[in-house]
């Protein structure tokens, strides 16, 4: 019988731990963060968010969780996953009552209600990855409203907002689970200082590595030894 040298073994226990992150990072069912575009003008705010409507719908807390598969109502969001793109639609347009209060916006001190414009399913082939559905809000804003707010409820997950707008200083930031956003002048012209900002993604980025990365180190030190 012929013994490995200990060289040989660590590298093919180094090979095994690879084959094994490897194989949980590709066969994960991820949480991402859902990403909103918004305008604004003088009486209006317009918002579409691209977003995975199985997870809210099934009641995800897509706070509390990396991996949809370590929900305990994963068994209701993989019955939403089997239904096809219009009755994903129907599905959501028909809790919309509901889950609009799990939306928030304002103006000033004023509490918008958000009306729902359009649900769009954007088909996916690959049915081991999520469809992302993208949801167009819209409110109306008060005569004396200068300024905007968006968020939503923390088990909706973080928020990626980004407003369309022709002007260098328009609002794209990040959004951490159940937080509002800045106030967003309905004019134009938001101001972040460099602080301010650096603060805001250095927490968001902390909170998504640690606790909630930890997979995501383990495969990159799993690359480095090996």
């Amino acid at each position: 019988m012929h013994l490995l040298p200990a060289r040989t073994k660590s590298i093919g226990l180094l090979a095994a731990l690879f084959a094994c992150l490897w194989a949980s990072l590709c066969t994960a069912h991820e949480v991402r963060s859902a990403v909103g575009d918004f305008t604004l003008t003088e009486d209006a705010l317009s918002l579409s968010i691209r977003l995975n409507a199985e997870a809210i719908l099934a009641g995800v807390d897509l706070e509390a969780v990396e991996d949809t598969n370590d929900s305990p109502v994963v068994a209701d969001y993989d019955q939403l996953r089997a239904l096809s793109d219009a009755e994903l639609a129907a599905q959501f347009r028909d809790a919309w009552p509901s889950l609009a209060q799990g939306f928030t916006l304002r103006a000033g001190g004023t509490v918008l209600t958000p009306d729902l414009q359009n649900i769009e399913v954007i088909a996916e082939p690959n049915a081991e990855l999520p469809r992302d559905t993208l949801v167009t809000l819209s409110a109306a804003l008060p005569e004396t409203a200068n300024t905007v707010q968006i968020g939503w409820q923390p088990s909706f997950g973080s928020l990626v907002l980004r407003q369309e707008a022709a002007t260098e200083d328009a609002f794209t930031g990040m959004i951490a689970p159940g937080d509002l956003s800045p106030e967003i002048p309905v004019a134009g012209g938001f101001q972040e200082t460099a602080l301010e900002n650096f603060t805001r993604y250095l927490i968001s980025g902390f909170d998504h590595i640690i606790p909630k990365g930890l997979d995501h180190i383990l495969f990159v030190l799993g690359l480095f030894f090996f």
